[in-house]
């Protein structure tokens, strides 16, 4: 069973710091024009350690029209770390943007809601966030598989691994290698499948490679890894198959 974690965010005065200005002094011509904007900043929200992978980001909201929200998020290894990130966004869509390049385990969000004047009245129409969920995936019901420990002859610097598979809509499949015969998972450093990434220190102790294979799903449609390719460079360059 797939782990998922709500993280619910509240607007309002003991959780955030509000900024509020308006963009510009009222304007008077042949059309009445005005707008404001207030942009909130979430503290940072600690995913803990058994986070795998950030999913989905959705809220409920009433933005009646004319007006805008605009949700942005960033995320870091330690809450200290979170002011040097770089936000990702805008997010538009409220019924779930996708979040998965987030991999810090701390995550911040800020929000900007727009105002807008109603030409019909004299008011001032302003959007509202009611909730924010913040979706990943938690460690807890997965399931493992290790391969052979794998001889290269060298110790391995870079490594591309590809896959072939059927992987449903709500599962997750999480690739990570070590330097030594181990089912430690302490001992992996977790790989992107099609991206060529340098290997840690842990990936480097021996001249050799296991593989862990990590999946999460509902179990009742089953993910299936057909095959994997593993190329590795080093002081030599060599491929391991293993179907």
């Amino acid at each position: 069973m797939a782990s998922e974690m709500i993280a619910d965010v509240t607007l309002d005065g003991e959780h955030y710091g509000v900024f509020y200005a308006p963009l510009s002094a009222p304007v008077f011509s042949a059309d009445r024009i005005q707008r404001a904007v207030a942009v909130f900043e979430s503290q940072p929200i600690d995913a803990t350690s058994s986070l795998l992978s950030w999913k989905d980001l959705e809220w409920d909201s009433n933005r009646p029209s004319g007006t805008r929200i605009y949700l942005y998020m960033r995320s870091a290894d330690s809450a200290s770390s979170l002011s040097s990130s770089a936000w990702s966004g805008p997010f538009l869509n409220k019924s779930g943007e996708d979040i998965s390049s987030q991999v810090g385990r701390y995550v911040q969000i800020a929000v900007a809601l727009y105002s807008e004047y109603d030409p019909l009245g004299p008011v001032l129409l302003t959007p509202t966030v009611d909730e924010i969920r913040a979706v990943c995936y938690m460690s807890g019901g997965e399931v493992e598989f290790y391969t052979k420990k794998f001889e290269l002859g060298f110790k391995p610097k870079h490594i591309l691994l590809t896959y072939n598979g059927s992987i449903p809509a709500d599962s997750l499949v999480q690739f990570a290698v070590a330097g030594r015969d181990s089912t430690d998972t302490e001992e992996y450093q977790i790989i992107t499948p099609n991206t060529i990434q340098e290997l840690d220190e842990i990936s480097q102790l021996s001249d050799g490679l296991k593989i862990l294979i990590r999946g999460f799903g509902s179990g009742e449609v089953p993910f299936v890894i057909d095959e994997f390719s593993v190329s590795v460079s080093g002081d030599q360059q060599t491929k391991v198959n293993k179907t």
